[in-house]
């Protein structure tokens, strides 16, 4: 019984890591073309929509990961069944239940990296892609510079650089014959070369050798003019924008909900512990849904545990949304998990029934 329940999950793990990858792959494609079509609209910095694109698929792995798991269970067993090998361990006194109880601790070990993933790393995925999207929502037009045109931002200012080089493999810019008019520090500044320059989320402009006039709009028209070697101007400072930041729930370390009295922070709370509890459930109802006959060329397994993990998933979200809302008490959040338990104990006890005639 050990050479078979080894050889159950050896197979199991190796289609589960293809089936990740390949969903993995698809994902981040499907996130690469939403955020490139963003990074158009809002101008965001190139090391911005790698982060972006990264952090939103660990976002997604919890569900990839209990999604995988399920296909890769009936990816395994249906070989065992198109091969014949399920008769063998059939007559070796193995059911369905049987099979769940050899596999069972690689489904706990995969659950709890789930878990880990769920109620830990993406809470903190989620905070990090909030702070992008900040800082890209705050952030002021006039940080990209337009070669020979005059450019005249909301803030008042007035940007003209004869010549702009962009950098190679990087959103910093080089400027020569350089014109900025600030008309609410009424403030006129001119400079031969400047610099912009984007350090940790921080943007700033470094002129050299140019002159400020000062106090334009006084009546006696007698401006000062300041000469500079080097002067530095911060365009944007991300932990100014930061300490503004509202976080969602989502986005709340495991804690925070447990002490928070807010209905959104309890559903969330709520919905990170299902999804654990959704991988064992979708798991053990897989290795039901896998059973096949081979001589039967039609094959729903796969069809039916998709539609399944999908349902069961949904009916978490509804649940969330109706304890957000007030509508329904908290403990509503464990009716999806007590209604697919009774599925998967229906399906067995019919199972039985049926072999025991």
């Amino acid at each position: 019984m050990s050479i078979i329940s080894k050889h159950y999950i050896n197979s199991i793990l190796i289609n589960f890591v293809g089936i990740l990858l390949i969903l993995s792959l698809i994902i981040f494609g499907n996130q690469f073309f939403l955020v490139i079509n963003r990074s158009f609209e809002s101008g965001m910095f190139s090391s911005e929509i790698f982060s972006l694109m990264f952090l939103k698929l660990i976002r997604d792995m919890p569900l990839l990961v209990s999604l995988s798991l399920c296909l890769g269970i009936i990816y395994t067993i249906n070989g065992f069944h198109k091969r014949s090998e399920v008769i063998i361990v059939n007559f070796g006194g193995l059911n369905e239940f049987d099979l769940v109880k050899k596999i069972i601790s690689v489904i706990f070990i995969i659950t709890f990296l789930i878990a880990v993933l769920a109620i830990i790393i993406t809470p903190m995925s989620n905070k990090l892609i909030e702070d992008i999207k900040s800082n890209i929502n705050s952030r002021p037009d006039y940080i990209f510079f337009k070669e020979g045109e005059f450019q005249n931002f909301q803030s008042g200012v007035t940007f003209f650089a004869n010549d702009v080089e962009n950098l190679e493999n990087s959103d910093n810019q080089i400027l020569n014959d350089i014109f900025i008019f600030s008309e609410v520090d009424d403030k006129l500044v001119f400079s031969q070369k400047g610099y912009k320059e984007i350090f940790d989320g921080d943007v700033f402009l470094r002129l050299n050798n140019g002159k400020i006039y000062e106090n334009l709009s006084v009546a006696e028209n007698n401006p000062a003019i300041i000469n500079f070697e080097e002067y530095r101007i911060s365009l944007f400072k991300k932990t100014d924008n930061l300490k503004n930041t509202v976080y969602k729930p989502q986005s709340k370390r495991i804690y925070e909900l447990f002490l928070s009295n807010d209905l959104e922070d309890i559903a969330e709370l709520f919905y990170r512990i299902s999804i654990p509890i959704l991988a064992v459930l979708a798991s053990i109802l897989s290795v039901y849904l896998s059973k096949h006959n081979p001589r039967n060329k039609r094959n729903f397994a796969f069809a039916l545990a998709f539609i399944s993990f999908i349902f069961y998933y949904y009916l978490i979200l509804v649940v969330k949304i109706y304890v957000e809302s007030s509508m329904v008490s908290p403990s509503f959040s464990l009716l999806p998990h007590i209604f697919f338990l009774l599925i998967i104990l229906i399906i067995n006890f019919l199972r039985n029934k049926f072999l025991l005639k």
